[in-house]
């Protein structure tokens, strides 16, 4: 697998996307877009395509508002914006598995990455948002564990 493409995504309302080359060793394309525009993406490189990687927030633990919470406004909020994404998330996973292709499904990470952060670990020096930061940790953190040394883990 020296040649060849995989392509991380974040979704959401706005669904972010990370294309990294194997070959390259390095980011080739980001998007912060629509689902509908991830998946042209997607097909953009489905002949050289390896694996998506996909962060399906569902593998998370739900968060329930506690009794006597001072601002019952921002857990609503909070709460429908995790279910769009979540709805997001699962038709783009739909979506992908349509195309023939067996998405790998990721849980989230709290740890959210920084420009400088990216920047380090993907080279490219490009300003991109949270969303393609989010996709490029999936891409990352595969091609990490793909090294000869780590392959057990894989």
């Amino acid at each position: 697998m020296d040649n060849g493409i995989i392509i991380g995504i974040d979704g959401g309302a706005n669904v972010g996307v990370c294309v990294w080359s194997l070959a390259e060793k390095r980011v080739v394309e980001t998007a912060t877009t629509t689902r509908h525009g991830a998946l042209k993406i997607i097909g953009k490189y489905i002949s050289v395509l390896c694996v998506v990687l996909v962060e399906d927030i569902a593998q998370n633990k739900p968060v329930f508002r506690k009794r006597g919470a001072a601002n019952d406004k921002a857990y609503l909020r909070i709460a429908q914006n995790v279910g769009m994404a979540k709805e997001s998330t699962r038709a783009i996973i739909e979506d992908v598995r349509a195309l023939g292709i067996n998405p790998m499904l990721i849980r989230p990470s709290q740890k959210k990455w920084s420009e400088l952060y990216y920047r380090t670990h993907t080279g490219d020096v490009s300003r991109v948002s949270q969303h393609v930061r989010d996709a490029a940790r999936l891409v990352v953190d595969y091609t990490a564990l793909m090294k000869p040394n780590n392959m057990h883990q894989v």
